[in-house]
């Protein structure tokens, strides 16, 4: 019996098409997708309270989900997410977003192809930096996709000697 030989876009998009089938995950809102990714990282231990946003595209231009300040990542639901503009101006729900989002909504306007970012304290990467050793940022895209190269990121024990550096 002899092999069979496709192109590597048949098998992904068969893959693709068999989730959609299958998988109800496309049906969700951005809200609980955010919810759901917010429970997933504080089962893997990626802090709580304020170590960590996230943020998604709103349906409007211009709009954005995030957490509400204050709240941890294993706290998180659809119904306590906010709905914000570029100003961090609340939308919709109650409480006030994370000013470190800032960040996020800079990213959105220069990259209007991001749909959502999160940024977390893995704590095996919190404990490398700890001890001085240094963390290559990864990536599953092919390197011919990536805009930068990979290179060693800083620690906070190097964040910390710099910043002791300055005051000295």
């Amino acid at each position: 019996m002899a092999a069979i030989v496709r192109r590597k876009e048949e098998y992904s998009e068969a893959s693709v098409a068999e989730m959609n089938r299958h998988l109800d995950a496309a049906r969700w809102s951005a809200p609980q997708k955010l919810a759901l990714a917010c429970r997933i990282l504080a089962a893997e231990e990626h802090g709580s309270a304020l170590a960590g946003q996230l943020t998604a595209r709103g349906d409007e231009a211009g709009t954005y989900w995030t957490m509400r300040f204050g709240l941890g990542l294993d706290e998180i639901s659809a119904d306590n997410l906010l709905l914000v503009d570029d100003d961090l101006r609340v939308l919709a729900g109650d409480g006030m977003p994370n000013p470190s989002n800032r960040f996020h909504l800079w990213i959105y306007r220069k990259r209007p192809e991001v749909g959502s970012i999160i940024h977390t304290h893995p704590p095996h990467t919190s404990a490398l930096s700890m001890i001085g050793e240094p963390s290559i940022d990864m990536s599953m895209r092919p390197p011919q996709l990536r805009k930068r190269r990979a290179r060693p990121s800083m620690g906070i024990s190097a964040m910390a000697r710099r910043a002791t550096a300055v005051k000295e």
